[in-house]
């Protein structure tokens, strides 16, 4: 499936990619020892998401976002929550996206909050001091993970040998920004 020009900017992380998927305002810029709203979002998504595809949230998982937040007050805003992510799947696979996940977030946002800032005061007041989110601390690189460093050495070896002299130094600054040296 081809990803359209929003999907791939929400895979880079572009810092405007919520205010551009949503419409609404950007939110303050993080400090520099917390993480920005997009990765805030995305741990929250990942601990939601199915455990073997953190890349795909189930869709009846919404609903345990929605209700950890606190986002349902009643039976309709239940009802309108489903009807968004039944409307947004559209008879696809049965989950979600992340940027499916961010979108029916900004509209569900509309019922509960009128007005142009709806969205960042729901962001701000339910979702990211109520929701679960996977947790990223360090990684300790003695016993089974030494081991495993040891076993896939040269397998890696080989994979880096293959990649190009502009290629390393991307991917490396991937991982950097992604913080993957710290995923747990």
């Amino acid at each position: 499936k081809m990803q359209t020009p929003l999907a791939s900017r929400a895979c880079a992380a572009d810092s405007s990619f919520l205010a551009e998927a949503t419409g609404t305002p950007r939110l303050p810029p993080a400090e520099d020892d917390e993480p920005s709203i997009e990765e805030a979002l995305w741990r929250i998504f990942t601990r939601y998401a199915d455990a073997r595809r953190p890349d795909r949230l189930p869709s009846r998982q919404f609903l345990a976002f929605c209700r950890d937040c606190q986002l349902l007050r009643g039976k309709e805003d239940r009802a309108a929550a489903e009807v968004l992510v039944r409307t947004r799947l559209q008879g696809r696979q049965n989950h979600l996206t992340f940027v499916d996940f961010a979108e029916i977030l900004a509209a569900f946002s509309q019922s509960i909050r009128k007005g142009e800032d709806a969205f960042r005061d729901v962001l701000l007041e339910h979702v990211l001091p109520l929701a679960k989110r996977r947790t990223v601390g360090p990684v300790d690189m003695t016993g089974d993970v030494a081991n495993l460093l040891k076993r896939f050495r040269r397998p890696l070896d080989g994979a880096f040998a293959r990649l190009g002299e502009k290629d390393l130094p991307a991917f490396l600054d991937f991982c950097r920004i992604k913080r993957l040296h710290e995923a747990t």
